[in-house]
């Protein structure tokens, strides 16, 4: 549990790094806004649908070492804390170099989730982070 704790919070600290200061970066020509707005709304339906073989598989290299089933098992855990799973309010698009961020506000019974998605310009997840 330890081992595969370090390894998440490893890879929230590089999506952080990836992430910070991107808030108002242009999104590259490299990616579509709507690509990238589709794959976050799925994304976030994977998390929610507790599908972990869709999540890893919409995931890059070092996002799959990372998330591993106990990994997972605990973001949805927490997840859950949130009770049921209402809508996404508001979804805004960035980027930073090669990579494009999804900052979605979500809307759950008991709380409210906003997600950080990045990825790549495969549309591999690069980065995942909730709060």
């Amino acid at each position: 549990m330890k081992n595969s704790m370090l390894k998440l919070v490893s890879c929230f600290f590089i999506g952080f790094i990836i992430l910070s200061g991107c808030a108002s970066s242009k999104l590259s020509d490299d990616f579509a806004e709507d690509d990238v707005k589709k794959a976050t709304e799925e994304v976030i339906s994977y998390i929610n649908n507790e599908d972990s073989e869709a999540i890893l598989e919409m995931s890059n290299a070092e996002m799959k070492d990372a998330l591993t089933d106990e990994v997972l098992q605990e973001v949805y855990s927490s997840i859950n804390e949130s009770g049921k799973f209402e809508k996404i309010e508001d979804i805004s698009i960035s980027g930073k170099e090669e990579i494009a961020i999804a900052v979605a506000k979500t809307k759950y019974e008991n709380n409210e989730i906003i997600y950080t998605i990045s990825f790549n310009k495969e549309m591999k997840i690069a980065g995942l982070f909730y709060k």
